[in-house]
C-alpha cells in the first residue's frame, strides 16, 4: 500500500499514537499488516472506500482515554525530563505487554489488564499492541501479583491473545529512565523470540548472550562444541528438556514421554560425542547457550 497515495486520496489520515490528540468518535480506524493503526475521518469515506478498506485492513476500535494523575507522574519520569524522585514509591516492577488486539476495544482490554491488580497500578500505552504496567509497592512486605496464574483467564474474558514481559522488583527511582529503556528494548526482544505468555529476564538472558554474536560466529561456536549431534534434532530436543527439567532424567522423561533409560541412553550419546558432560553445572551452562545459538 502506498501511504502518499493514501494521504493524496484521504488528506485526514493520521497514524495512532499514545499522545495523538483529535476527535477520535469522527473517525474510522484501521490496522495494518505491521500492527500500526491508522484513521480516516468519516466525512472523507463514501460506501465504496469503507467497502474497500474493510477488505484490505482490520476494522478497529480506538478510543480516547483519560489519563490518572499517578500515570501523568510515571509518563514524565519515563519520557520527560522529570527525576523519578518525585514518584514518592518505595519499590515498583515494570511489565511490559503485548496484545493482538484485532477484535476488541482498547478500553475494555484496559480495564480487564487493571483489573489483574489488588489496587489501580498506571498503565501506559507505548503502541496500539503495547503498553507497560508499573506495578506499584508501598510497601516492601505488598506481594506481587503472579502471572502466570491469571493469564489464561484474562485471554479467555478478553478474547485477546496476550504476552507479558516481567521485570524484577526494583527501588532505585533515579535511574526508572534506563531501567524503562533497558527493559523496553528486551521486552521487544522477547515477544519476537520466545513463544511464551510471561516471560522473565531469566528466560531471555541466554538468547541476550548469544545474540552478540553474528549470524556466522555462532554457527562456528555451535559447531565445534555440538559437532555432528548439531544435526540430530530429536536428540537435541531431549538433551534441551532435560536441562530444562532441571536435569532431572525422571521429570524429562515424563515430559517427553518416553521411558527412563531410553533418555539416559540418549544423554550418555550426547556426552559421548561432545565430550561435554551435561551433567555438570559448567556443562549444562555451556551446552545450553549453544543450543540456543541455533534458535536465534
Amino acid at each position: 500500500m502506498n501511504w502518499k497515495k493514501m494521504r493524496a486520496l484521504y488528506p485526514s489520515l493520521v497514524l495512532w499514537e499514545p499522545d495523538l490528540e483529535v476527535d477520535y468518535s469522527t473517525y474510522n480506524w484501521f490496522k495494518r499488516e505491521d500492527g500500526r493503526v491508522f484513521g480516516i475521518q468519516r466525512t472523507q469515506l463514501s460506501d465504496y472506500d469503507e467497502t474497500v478498506l474493510n477488505a484490505i485492513f482490520t476494522r478497529v476500535q480506538v478510543t480516547k482515554r483519560a489519563r490518572t494523575k499517578r500515570e501523568v507522574l510515571w509518563e514524565q519520569a519515563l519520557f520527560g525530563e522529570e527525576a523519578g524522585e518525585m514518584l514518592d514509591i518505595d519499590t515498583f516492577r515494570l511489565i511490559f505487554f503485548e496484545i493482538d488486539c484485532r477484535t476488541g476495544d482498547l478500553s475494555l482490554i484496559e480495564e480487564g489488564l487493571k483489573a489483574i491488580f489488588f489496587e489501580p497500578m498506571p498503565l501506559l500505552w507505548l503502541s496500539h499492541d503495547t503498553g507497560v504496567i508499573v506495578e506499584e509497592f508501598h510497601e516492601k512486605e505488598n506481594e506481587m501479583v503472579d502471572l502466570d496464574e491469571v493469564i489464561e483467564t484474562i485471554m479467555s474474558d478478553l478474547y485477546v491473545n496476550l504476552h507479558f514481559f516481567v521485570g524484577e522488583r526494583m527501588t532505585d527511582v533515579k535511574s526508572v529512565k534506563y531501567q524503562f529503556q533497558w527493559m523496553k528494548k528486551v521486552a521487544c526482544f522477547s515477544f519476537q523470540r520466545l513463544a511464551k505468555d510471561v516471560m522473565y529476564v531469566k528466560d531471555i538472558l541466554p538468547y541476550l548472550l548469544v545474540n552478540h554474536l553474528d549470524k556466522d560466529e555462532r554457527e562456528y561456536v555451535s559447531a565445534i562444541l555440538l559437532k555432528e549431534v548439531r544435526e540430530e534434532k530429536e536428540l537435541l530436543q531431549t538433551i534441551q528438556t532435560y536441562l530444562e527439567s532441571n536435569s532431572n532424567v525422571t521429570e524429562a522423561a515424563k515430559k517427553m514421554y518416553m521411558h527412563r533409560n531410553s533418555l539416559q541412553y540418549r544423554i550418555d550419546k550426547f556426552i559421548e560425542i561432545t565430550n561435554i558432560d551435561i551433567r555438570t553445572f559448567e556443562g549444562a551452562v555451556t551446552t545450553y547457550l549453544a543450543l540456543k545459538m541455533l534458535d536465534v
